[in-house]
This record gives structure tokens, sequence and C-alpha cells, in this order.
């Protein structure tokens, strides 16, 4: 919608609708894909330039008017998203690098092997596309694709997250294949398009095939009762069940698995990894994005995690200051016992057991 909105607005006869549209992309993208301002960014200035460029070459008047209306869509909608993007971005940027010289290399390697069969297609019929390049969309485009693969080599971030430059740049470059293909019809190879969209697509079939094989090995844990999840394990789901009746809304629990908040609808101390989870292809490292993307105090993320450490290694050698941390939480605290190993330490620690499951293989003790 941006991408259409930016070329639309210097050629539609009425710009007030398509600026409304352009704001409205703008504002959707921040919210749910905000890697792709730059790109937007990108696209709106190209579009003024073009215009700049066609009044000096004396082709074209430039039409003020709507150089406003694109900056006045592109401001209000940054000025929107400004409070959002910061919230969301405070981690991210804090650890935003630049032009770090491995990395350069690194990523222009990956987007030369990864887009080869399309810039060759692009490449040989560039002749045939400097006279569309003329055309304000094209340019446009161009200008776009090369604006998100510059943020994609020349910036790095936390978990190689830049790579979503680079999907946005594969797809910019794919309406200029698109374009190249057009021109390879035009002289009637119709059997050689038929074999460059086959070789483009087999890189597909495996990612499809890897998909659909990655989704069998996955075993469904969890079912829905009315408005409930629960687990299937049904003692496991014993623990989850006296939680959510028995406990205050403001309890707070430790435990090294995720299932807390969703299953007994309770927070936990921190979000510590989820083991189960960390043999499964697909899952990211929640203490990785806590630590890099969240924004949250380092030093208050390490105490918490020396907390469950030494909660399950040996609770006895709990610091004063990790006891204070423990005592500033607003409400009831307990450790989540899973395994008999677990169990005993929490006991021989002196803390009050709160429940114990019908086969004793889950227990919950209170700290606090």
């Amino acid at each position: 919608l941006a991408l259409y909105s930016a070329i639309r607005l210097f050629r539609a006869r009425r710009p007030f609708g398509v600026a409304v549209l352009l704001f409205a992309s703008i504002s959707g993208t921040g919210f749910f894909y905000p890697a792709f301002i730059p790109g937007i960014i990108a696209t709106l200035a190209a579009g003024v330039v073009v215009a700049a460029v066609l009044q000096i070459s004396g082709r074209g008047r430039i039409k003020w008017q709507r150089v406003i209306l694109v900056l006045a869509a592109l401001g209000i909608g940054l000025l929107e998203l400004r409070s959002y993007l910061t919230t969301i971005g405070s981690g991210t940027l804090s650890n935003l690098t630049i032009l770090n010289w491995q990395y350069v290399g690194k990523n222009t390697v990956k987007y030369l092997l990864i887009t080869a069969p399309m810039l060759v297609i692009v490449l040989v019929n560039a002749r045939s596309l400097r006279d569309r390049l003329r055309k304000p969309g094209l340019v446009i485009v161009a200008v776009l694709t090369l604006a998100t693969l510059g943020s994609y080599v020349f910036t790095h971030l936390p978990l190689d997250n830049e790579y979503k430059f680079l999907l946005l740049s594969t797809v910019s470059l794919g309406i200029l294949g698109g374009a190249a293909l057009g021109v390879v019809l035009e002289r009637r190879r119709r059997f050689l398009v038929f074999v460059l969209i086959v070789l483009l697509l087999i890189p597909s079939f495996r990612i499809v095939r890897l998909r659909v094989s990655r989704g069998r090995d996955i075993a469904s844990t969890y079912l829905e009762r009315g408005t409930e999840i629960h687990s299937v394990n049904e003692e496991e789901d014993e623990l989850y069940t006296w939680i959510r009746e028995n406990t205050a809304p403001n309890s707070v629990f430790i435990d090294r698995e995720l299932e807390i908040p969703v299953l007994a609808q309770r927070q936990l101390l921190l979000a510590a990894g989820g083991t189960r989870r960390a043999g499964q292809k697909g899952f990211g490292g929640v203490n990785i994005i806590l630590q890099f993307q969240s924004g949250y105090d380092g030093e208050m993320l390490n105490t918490r995690r020396r907390i469950i450490d030494r909660m399950y290694s040996n609770p006895g050698a709990l610091s004063e200051a990790e006891w204070d941390e423990i005592r500033s939480l607003p409400g009831d605290v307990y450790v989540v016992g899973r395994t008999a190993c677990q169990c005993s330490r929490q006991l021989r620690a002196g803390f009050e057991t709160a429940f114990t499951s019908s086969d004793s293989s889950y227990a919950l003790y209170k700290i606090r």
C-alpha cells in the first residue's frame, strides 16, 4: 500500500485520497512491521526527487502541493508512531551497529548468492530496462530496492535481525525482475521465461517441504476447554488449575518453563528460557529477546537469572541483595518444582509446601 501510494500520489488527479492511503500505510507498517519504515522513507524521498528531476529537465512541472502532502502524511504518521517505536525499539537501537565490516562483507555475499538469478535477469536486460526506468514508478521501486539493500548490508542487529531488510529488498528487486521478464516476453522468448521461472521456484519447493515436515514433528501438548488452555499432561494440568484457583492475580512464580503465564494466568519472575523448547527448531531464545530487544534493565535481568539458578541449585546460597529483589515483588512468591531433585532442594531450604500433584511429580513452594 505504501509503495502504491508513493507512486500514485504524483500521478493521481485527486491526491488527497491517496495521501490518506499513504498515512494509513505508514501507520499500519509502523505497528505491524516497523522494519519497513526506512524503506517507506526512501520510497517517498525517491518520489520527490523524481518530481524535481522532471522539472529541472523541462519534462514536467514539480507539484509542490503533492510534495507537501507526502511530507505531511509521513510526518503525521511518524509522529503517531513515535511513542510506540521508542517503546519496542529501545533495546534494539541500543545494540544496533553500523558499518561493522565483518557483517558488511558477510551480508553482501549472502545478498549476492540469494538474489543471483534475479540479478542476472535484470542485468541481462539492463539496456532495455533503461528506458523503462525513466518512468517514476520504476525509479521509486529501484530506489526502494537500494535503500533496503543498504539497510541490510550496512547495519547489524542482534540475532541477525537485519535479515528483514533482505526480505524487503528481494521483494522490490522481484518487481524489477518482473519488468525484465516482461522484456524477454516481448521478444517472444516464452520458453526462456518459463525456464527462468521454474529455476526461481526450485528453492521454494525445499522451503515448503521443510515447513511441512517440521510441522509434523511437533506434537500438540495443549488443548482448549471453553475459554481456558490446558496441558494434555493431566498431572501438570493439576498444577496450573490449582494456581489459577488458589493464588492471587499478583502472585509471582519462579520456574524454568514458560507455560505459567498462559496456562495458569500468572506472571513469572523472569522468562528463563524454557528447557522444553530449547531443542525445538524455530523458537527464539527468550533471554536473548529480553536482553537485546526489550530494553529491560540489564542488572535487574541478571539478578533475576541468578535467583532462578540458585533457587534450583542451592537456595541457601541466595545473597541478601537477591532476597531484597524477591521482597520487592508486589505479591506472594512461589517456586515450581517439576522434578524430584528440584522438590527435595526446596524442602531442604525450609520452604512451605503449598501444593503437591496427585502422583507427587509436581509441587509448589511458597517462599514469601
